[in-house]
């Protein structure tokens, strides 16, 4: 494996100095599967992605149009969604065959297609492989990318992100959940595992152990996806977005939720008064941000500590890029 590395920075060094190209010349083409996982900057990577889609394309790389669900952002959700079985599916977004049409007509060496929503497919197999066939008919050998965040930040991010989705399971049983059954489900198709390793062995089963580039999360996942892609990034403009609740709005949407769900109100009216807890509005209480209480941080850090330790060992950037020249395929 040393020798490998050895070699690959050899060939990367040739690389930079423009003697090799990152596609390959016997026609294989890499398809960069942005997996999340979830709370770890991705609807921030997104949006650059978007934002600078005409100069990944220029370089070669490609996003396809096919199952974006937002004009701002490289997200592909409604592809997640199908191969999830979601029901925020919807077609007119477009569909796997869609998907597969398109790819027939792309030229460009390289292709980048995200969502956190992918994540929840370690589990579902078949689906995976769903999605392998139609990479490979098309000519694209996936390599799948995926940021991991601590446990605890991420417990914490998580339950705010779920509260604004219906969910009304108090602090202390979705706490209680995580720590029985190692993950959190919602609407019971889609699992949230706390277990890395398991997501990552479930892609690894399907698309092979080298194809898998595990990182851990940071505040700039953004430069180091870039990275991963050898570009810089022309146009950054740092946004915060999908922010962690504060703690006035979790009481608010936590008891609005619970009643909305008791008069079985349907979402497509329920929303519209979730939006304006999360406006803002109302009487002004103390503005700090939910935070797993420390005696329950440390219930999950030893209930996890094997993950803790793998999180903790990732490396915040590769060293250097996936490389893909002539026969030579190093993971990171």
């Amino acid at each position: 494996m040393i020798s490998a590395i050895n070699n690959a920075k050899k060939q990367y060094i040739k690389f930079k100095k423009g003697e090799l190209k990152m596609s390959s010349d016997n026609g294989n083409k890499i398809c960069f599967l942005h997996a999340g996982t979830h709370k770890t900057g991705t609807t921030s990577l997104q949006y650059i992605l978007k934002k600078n889609e005409k100069y990944l394309l220029s370089k070669g790389f490609y996003i396809p149009k096919t199952g974006l669900t937002f004009p701002d952002l490289a997200s592909h959700y409604n592809i997640a969604y199908e191969l999830t079985g979601d029901e925020m599916f919807n077609p007119k977004f477009g569909t796997l065959l869609d998907l597969k049409k398109e790819l027939e007509m792309v030229h460009e060496s390289n292709l980048i297609l995200s969502s956190e929503n992918f994540e929840h497919l370690y589990w579902k197999r078949e689906q995976l492989e769903r999605l392998k066939q139609i990479m490979e008919s098309s000519g694209f050998t996936v390599y799948v990318v995926m940021y991991f965040r601590d446990i605890v930040s991420y417990a914490s991010s998580l339950y705010t992100q779920l509260l604004k989705m219906e969910y009304e399971v108090s602090e202390e049983k979705y706490i209680e959940e995580i720590l029985v059954n190692g993950t959190v489900t919602w609407k019971k198709n889609l699992i949230y595992c706390f277990e890395y390793q398991k997501i990552v062995q479930g892609f690894a089963d399907v698309f092979g152990n080298n194809n898998i580039i595990s990182l851990k999360y940071s505040n700039n996942i953004e430069s180091s996806f870039f990275k991963l892609l050898n570009l810089d990034i022309p146009l950054y403009e740092k946004v915060k977005l999908n922010n962690t609740l504060k703690a006035s709005k979790i009481k608010k949407i936590l008891i609005y939720n619970k009643l909305i769900n008791k008069l079985n109100v349907p979402d497509s009216i329920s929303k519209y008064g979730r939006r304006f807890i999360l406006s803002g509005k109302g009487p002004k209480l103390p503005q700090e941000h939910y935070i797993v209480p420390f005696y329950l941080s440390e219930k999950l850090q030893d209930r996890f500590k094997e993950t803790v330790k793998w999180q903790e060992n990732l490396k915040l950037e590769p060293d250097f890029p996936l490389i893909n020249v002539s026969d030579l395929r190093i993971n990171i």
